[in-house]
């Protein structure tokens, strides 16, 4: 079976590395890296599609990196996943671009995998 998405992963804590390769390995590539500088050198060296990245982590914060992201190859789908941004902060970086969807920490399966079906589709349209 193909992987549908190339997805990097991006997030401080081990367990929630874990549980997403667990989850989604299967139907997806998934690239893990534990923060934003790791994501930074990997995206280099991999043909990522799509970024779901934590906020809150030790150097370089989540939205700091989806930045960067964005202009180093805007056509990667970027997530953003916390659980201590606020709604407004969210909706700003939305609209400016920054990031195409968001994601509660702790992130529920449901939510996670139809967030993963709209991105496959956004890579589709602009594939």
């Amino acid at each position: 079976m193909n992987p549908s998405l190339h997805i990097l992963f991006v997030d401080d804590e081990q367990e929630n590395l874990f549980s997403f390769y667990a989850l989604f390995r299967r139907k997806h590539e998934v690239v893990l890296a534990k923060n934003a500088e790791e994501g930074m050198e990997l995206i280099k060296d991999h043909p990522i599609q799509l970024v779901i990245s934590d906020q809150r982590m030790p150097g370089l914060q989540g939205l700091d990196f989806l930045k960067w992201l964005r202009e180093y190859d805007e056509n990667i789908v970027r997530i953003l996943i916390s659980g201590s941004i606020s709604v407004n902060n969210k909706c700003k970086a939305k609209k400016e671009g920054l990031i195409h969807d968001w994601i509660g920490k702790p992130w529920k399966l449901d939510e996670l995998e139809k967030i993963l079906e709209d991105a496959l589709e956004m890579v589709k349209n602009k594939g």
